[in-house]
């Protein structure tokens, strides 16, 4: 992302450009730009708790995903908030950290079973 002082030079820099163009249309024929787009990337498939049968298979799966991705998955399944995991710099750090709110989901509302 530009910065605003660069971007501001690029917005003179264009206007100043289209002013000569205007003011001498011949140039057109002089002046090629290259324009190359990007196709958008696809953004990468989101991991999802529900889509796993246990959580040795989610475990698995996470083990072989970047930083970046397992802290999207934290996000993006509600096990933190970028506050608690912006601590968290290793893989295995953040894999520890998954573990422990999963089981604590999975024991959610334990108090209130009655075990005889």
């Amino acid at each position: 992302m530009l910065s605003k002082t660069k971007s501001n030079n690029l917005s003179e820099i264009l206007r100043y450009i289209a002013d000569r163009l205007e003011s001498d249309p011949a140039l057109i024929d002089k002046i090629h730009i290259d324009i190359r787009l990007d196709e958008k990337k696809k953004p990468a498939k989101r991991i999802k708790i529900t889509e796993y049968g246990n959580d040795e298979e989610l475990y698995k799966t996470l083990k072989s995903k970047n930083i970046a991705t397992l802290k999207s998955f934290i996000r993006d399944n509600r096990l933190g908030r970028d506050s608690s995991i912006a601590k968290l710099k290793t893989k295995s750090e953040l894999l520890d950290y998954i573990k422990k709110r999963l089981e604590e989901r999975n024991h959610k509302g334990d108090s209130f079973i009655d075990r005889k």
